[in-house]
């Protein structure tokens, strides 16, 4: 399992380049409308600040080279999981709650994933 993405949940997200470009330095990737993406320093890790969830939440995500053996291993050891479901770049995902109510996310790429997103899933830990 490697970490894919941290996202901040936010109902504002135009005021991140404020803070997390102009305060912190951080290189802004993707700039649309409801959604920012920046560089936090780590190869293949992105910091995202959406309006795509609830405002105040944060989503961890993680990729895997097999997301169904993954989903398989999750359940054996009792916890519960959706079923996988398509998600952004090509990929499947299944969602689980941690302990404090944190949003976790799995990912695995798909046939249509960009390469590099295939690639990194291949350098999994």
């Amino acid at each position: 399992m490697k970490l894919h993405e941290i996202e901040i949940f936010s109902s504002t997200p135009e005021k991140a380049k404020e803070f997390y470009g102009e305060a912190l330095g951080l290189r802004l990737h993707v700039d649309r409308p409801g959604l920012k993406v920046y560089d936090p320093g780590i190869e293949g890790v992105d910091l995202n600040i959406s309006e795509h969830y609830p405002e105040n939440k944060i989503s961890i995500s993680f990729l895997v080279r097999d997301l169904d053996a993954y989903l398989e291993m999750l359940r054996a050891k009792g916890k519960q999981v959706n079923e996988p479901y398509s998600s952004h770049l090509g990929m499947r995902s299944i969602t689980l709650i941690d302990y404090e109510g944190y949003r976790i996310v799995i990912n695995g790429t798909t046939e249509s994933s960009p390469e590099w997103l295939k690639e990194l899933a291949e350098q999994e830990a």
